[in-house]
C-alpha cells in the first residue's frame, strides 16, 4: 500500500488570483514587418480554414509570401483587421 504525505491533501494555500486588469496589447511583441528586414512581397492568399486572429478575433487572415536575398522564401500570416503579423510558417526538417 502506498502512503501519501500528510501535506498532499492540504488545501490551506489560497488559490491563485485571477488577473482583473485588461491586458494592454501595446506590451506584446509582434513580428516585425518582413519589408523592414529586406523582404519583397511576392504573393498574397486569403486563409480560408476558419482560423481567427488571436488579437482581435476576426477571421480575416492572409498568407503573405516574401522573397529574401539569397533565394530564400518565407511565409507569414497577417491579420487584415489589426494589420499585425501573427506568425511565420516554418517548414519542418525531416
Amino acid at each position: 500500500m502506498i502512503k501519501l504525505k500528510d501535506s498532499f491533501f492540504s488545501f490551506d494555500d489560497l488559490p491563485p488570483v485571477a488577473i482583473s486588469e485588461p491586458i494592454d496589447p501595446s506590451k506584446f511583441k509582434f513580428l516585425q514587418d518582413p519589408r523592414d528586414i529586406g523582404g519583397v512581397l511576392v504573393q498574397t492568399k486569403p486563409v480560408e480554414r476558419g482560423a481567427a486572429c488571436s488579437i482581435c478575433d476576426t477571421k480575416k487572415l492572409v498568407l503573405e509570401i516574401f522573397y529574401f536575398e539569397g533565394s530564400k522564401i518565407r511565409k507569414f500570416v497577417r491579420c487584415t483587421n489589426c494589420n499585425k503579423y501573427l506568425f511565420e510558417l516554418v517548414r519542418r526538417h525531416r
